[in-house]
């Protein structure tokens, strides 16, 4: 599923509404929030880190596995005695007394998948001859494809794991020495806080597949948040910031290309949000035409369908249509342009619009010296993309193959070509 929320630091997450249902398995929403924790300030390209939890029920069914009750209270003392890296993975973000429950839903990872060292620590305390047998073979050099089939490929967690190796009964303290902690999720944020004071917004697909052996699995994070916007009630999220691969550029004369499939536009919302403040301040300032040095933003957004697909569709419009006063247009957005690659027979990709704006391509990197921003999937996309953008450069600049090769290696050294890229 594909969901649009807000949320800021501490969040009280209070609105579900829906963008328009989204093709497939996928779903599209929006939500907001309000801070608990004071002025949230960021800029445009930064990232927000949310700290997620595991399902409740999924934490409790794993603690009855495991014969643990989960009111009961943990006190953590670290041991001065143990190995280095041992008490390095039990340090971070753990409290010296919490409950069994809070330990297994908020701080272990143990809906992750292990690595190779957890079935040997696993193999000292399987009791069953043919088990031990087993763990120790996915811990030689010769069980690592086998390890692989098992555990890798089919995202098999902790708590699977320790179901299939029932002998194996790991005592509590090595839980927290030998499994991961909860890690922050780190998502583009798709706000302007000028814009949406207290409030950082998100874009983010709701992770759900099929394993090859058909188990289906969830993203933590992103499951979790969905479920909370199906809950009417409000709730607190911890998060913070970070800074991202993206810079806005200082002067607003810089042009901006900016290409961003799927969840990557949420960046570049962020950013021609800001335009827009920006540019309405200037203009009411210094009268609208003031503004008529705006180099301008050119945003390349694809997906799968227009009708169910199409993420911010009236936020992109109002941007891109903007006001006119005196004969002046007054818009953040200069030009949109969707690539919906199942809406014809033949699959249509932002490379494709790119060459068909070959012009404005040009005109933005090779004439007025802009800046050219990529987000989303790190697989195919991005090369294409730059070959298409490497090509205009060569056939409209007349250049060799190798100079216009050269010409985005030295944007790339500028950062005027700029990419964030996700698996």
């Amino acid at each position: 599923m594909s969901l649009m929320m807000t949320m800021t630091m501490a969040v009280v997450v209070v609105d579900g509404r829906r963008r328009g249902d989204c093709s497939g398995t996928q779903t599209s929403r929006a939500g907001s929030g309000t801070s608990g924790a004071g002025a949230v300030t960021y800029a445009p390209g930064d990232v927000i880190d949310i700290y997620p939890q595991n399902h409740l029920e999924d934490t409790l069914a794993a603690l009855k596995q495991l014969g643990l009750h989960p009111d009961d209270v943990v006190e953590i003392k670290l041991n001065p005695d143990a190995p280095g890296f041992l008490r390095k993975n039990a340090e971070p973000l753990l409290p010296p007394r919490l409950t069994v429950l809070e330990l297994f839903r908020v701080y272990l990872d143990v809906f992750g998948t292990p690595g190779r060292y957890f079935f040997e620590v696993l193999s000292h305390f399987a009791t069953d001859p043919m088990q031990k047998e087993k763990l120790k073979e996915f811990n030689s050099p010769e069980g690592q494809l086998e390890l692989y089939r098992y555990a890798t490929r089919e995202k098999r967690t902790y708590i699977e794991v320790l179901a299939d190796f029932r002998s194996a009964q790991l005592p509590l303290s090595h839980f927290i020495s030998h499994v991961p902690r909860m890690q922050p999720r780190q998502f583009s944020i798709a706000s302007s806080c000028l814009k949406y004071p207290n409030q950082a917004h998100i874009c983010m697909a709701v992770v759900e597949y099929k394993t090859p052996f058909r188990r289906e699995k969830r993203g933590i994070c992103s499951s979790w948040l969905a479920s909370l916007l199906a809950d009417s009630g409000g709730h607190q999220v911890p998060v913070s910031f970070s800074k991202g691969s993206f810079r806005m550029p200082s002067s607003l004369s810089t042009p901006v290309l900016m290409v961003g499939p799927g969840t990557g536009i949420a960046p570049f919302m962020s950013m021609c949000q800001e335009r827009e403040v920006l540019l309405t301040r200037l203009a009411s300032k210094n009268g609208i035409e003031s503004t008529k040095d705006y180099g301008g933003a050119y945003v390349f957004f694809g997906n799968r369908f227009r009708d169910k697909d199409y993420l911010y569709r009236e936020e992109w419009k109002l941007l891109t249509d903007g006001r006119t006063e005196n004969g002046t247009k007054l818009a953040a957005v200069t030009g949109f342009y969707c690539a919906f690659s199942r809406d014809q027979k033949e699959k249509v990709y932002v490379q494709h619009r790119l060459a068909e704006q070959k012009d404005i391509v040009w005109d933005v990197l090779g004439k007025r010296n802009g800046t050219f921003m990529l987000a989303g999937n790190s697989q195919k996309m991005p090369n294409d993309v730059r070959k298409q953008v490497q090509e205009i450069v060569r056939a409209i600049g007349k250049m060799s193959e190798r100079e216009a090769k050269m010409f985005l290696l030295r944007m790339d050294a500028k950062r005027q070509y700029v990419q964030e890229t996700w698996s």
